[in-house]
């Protein structure tokens, strides 16, 4: 009699994991909010893409563009060596840092460079013929700014403790307009006062 051969199939079992493919650290977090979440040496922030920025934010009919982390990166070093500039000299910087129409004293610089670390910004761009601008607005996580890696921040952010800006011409890499408000407030207090409100 002859022996039946037993023909056993072969089954071929894919698993898939839900984390192949997908970027670690940063990328994951952006993955996770609608605008880019960005951060380096002394900053942390959030890119809002072109069609993230209402039309109400872009004057004279300025199209807007989003920024790469590449202008961030370069922003925030000018950022950095403006904020030195003015600690050495207040007032020689160009163009002025203002705040309600004046020059922001020395004290106010050294205490705002000291501190710029301490606030989240949100950075979006318009051109203006050629040139392409980045916006930067920064400002304490409070109550009010909870949702800044998902929703556009508005002035006015905190009544407590104000918030800076700054526009950057990402094509000649130079800061062109910069200025604040409420900075006499811009203390580590303040920080902490902004932080227990947010809880």
């Amino acid at each position: 009699m002859r022996a039946t051969r037993q023909i056993v199939p072969i089954v071929l079992v894919v698993a898939t994991f839900a984390n192949v493919g997908t970027p670690s650290g940063e990328s994951v977090a952006q993955a996770s909010h609608r605008f880019i979440v960005v951060s380096g040496a002394g900053y942390q922030g959030a890119i809002v893409p072109a069609e993230n920025v209402p039309a109400a934010q872009i004057a004279r009919g300025w199209a807007a563009w989003t920024p790469t982390t590449d202008d961030i990166t370069r922003f925030e070093t000018q950022v950095r060596l403006y904020f030195d500039r003015a600690t050495k000299a207040p007032g020689s910087t160009k163009p002025p840092f203002t705040t309600s129409g004046r020059p922001v004293e020395a004290a106010e610089v050294r205490n705002l460079a000291r501190t710029r670390g301490e606030f989240r910004r949100q950075y979006f761009g318009t051109f203006r013929g050629a040139d392409r601008r980045v916006e930067l607005t920064a400002f304490l996580e409070s109550a009010r700014t909870v949702k800044w890696v998902d929703e556009l921040m508005r002035p006015p952010l905190d009544s407590a403790c104000g918030f800076w800006f700054m526009t950057f011409d990402a094509t000649r890499l130079r800061i062109v307009e910069g200025g604040v408000e409420a900075v006499r407030c811009r203390t580590r207090r303040c920080s902490r006062r902004a932080a227990r409100k947010s809880r």
